[in-house]
């Protein structure tokens, strides 16, 4: 356990406390980092002080153009930079703050964490581990779009991804200002904006203009950024829980790139797991989309109310 850290990241959440004293009950060597807010000093309990270590940052704040979504970006890079230099063990679990997982199955899929040969489209040493609540499967016209609640791997590796990426400026965040019809108006989805900005400090792309630009090459080469540095689990493979979305179940959109579309997890386990975890897969596609169809219905009769 003397090689993995938990850190938890954003604003201080009450669950982390719980969760916290579980773990120092059940694996009293694991190390537990909680990097939140100066804001956050307050709600933060003195009892929090026995099982992890916490660190205060200035809040950067979210960016909110007019007609679109809060774009959060900026709170996720300072407070997961300030809790990486912290960490002092060969592997780190990076949580958004709002979000648990069972400990003893990432404990298991450490090991998923594999060496990454050289190639053209490798940007880390081992494969690192993250969930397919938001990651989406390049086909679809979203490229580097990798979910980033969760990253499981070596530490210098997390801690290249964040230390490639430099705060967004203004012009980033109003970039597609001027179009009501997209949900944000930054030039890049946080998500993409992490993943991408690694993808160009390593050369291996400076082609992706903004999120939602279509390209064949770079669609291609998506694909094989994501087949060659990430293992894509869904929640319940990860005992992923969050305080604020009780139902991952229903995430996990025909556009998502997952479990089965990855395969690295698969691949790992025996023949009548693998085939429960198609189906899990398979079954969670359908009640998503089933659940989309009713929202929409749901939406269209109250607008002829």
């Amino acid at each position: 356990m003397d090689d993995l850290t938990i850190l938890f990241q954003g604003r201080y959440s009450p669950g982390i406390l719980s969760f916290s004293r579980a773990v120092a009950q059940d694996f009293p060597d694991l190390p537990i980092i909680v990097s939140c807010w100066e804001a956050d000093r307050a709600d933060v309990p003195a009892e929090l002080a026995t099982y992890a270590q916490v660190v205060f940052s200035p809040d950067p704040g979210a960016v909110q153009v007019p007609g679109h979504k809060l774009d959060n970006v900026s709170r996720q890079l300072v407070s997961t930079q300030a809790g990486l230099a912290h960490v002092r063990t060969d592997y780190v679990l990076k949580l958004r703050s709002d979000m648990t997982v069972s400990i003893e199955k990432i404990l298991a899929l450490k090991s998923l964490c594999t060496a990454i040969p050289a190639s053209a489209a490798s940007l880390f040493r081992r494969k690192v581990v993250v969930t397919s609540l938001t990651t989406l499967d390049p086909r679809f016209g979203h490229y580097f779009h990798v979910c980033d609640w969760l990253y499981l791997g070596l530490t210098a590796d997390v801690a290249e991804l964040f230390g490639s990426v430099d705060l967004p400026d203004e012009a980033h965040f109003r970039y597609f200002a001027s179009h009501p019809e997209l949900e944000l108006a930054s030039q890049y989805r946080p998500e993409a904006y992490i993943a991408y900005s690694l993808v160009k400090q390593r050369g291996i792309s400076r082609d992706y203009a903004f999120s939602g630009q279509a390209s064949a090459p770079l669609e291609a080469l998506g694909r094989e950024v994501l087949r060659t540095n990430f293992v894509v689990l869904n929640p319940w493979s990860l005992g992923l829980q969050s305080e604020k979305h009780k139902h991952l179940h229903l995430w996990i959109a025909h556009d998502r790139y997952t479990e089965t579309t990855c395969g690295s997890y698969h691949r790992s386990l025996p023949f009548a797991q693998r085939q429960r975890a198609r189906l899990l897969d398979m079954g969670s596609r359908m009640l998503t989309a089933g659940a989309i169809r009713a929202a929409r219905i749901k939406r269209l009769l109250k607008g002829r109310a």
